[in-house]
């Protein structure tokens, strides 16, 4: 979940969250 949600829905979901979570670069 956290990969297919932050490939396509981070960026206009919560990018901070993911962000903090997981790293910057992964954006």
């Amino acid at each position: 979940m956290l990969l297919p949600v932050k490939a396509a829905g981070s960026r206009r979901r919560r990018p901070h969250l993911f962000a903090k979570r997981r790293s910057p670069q992964s954006f």
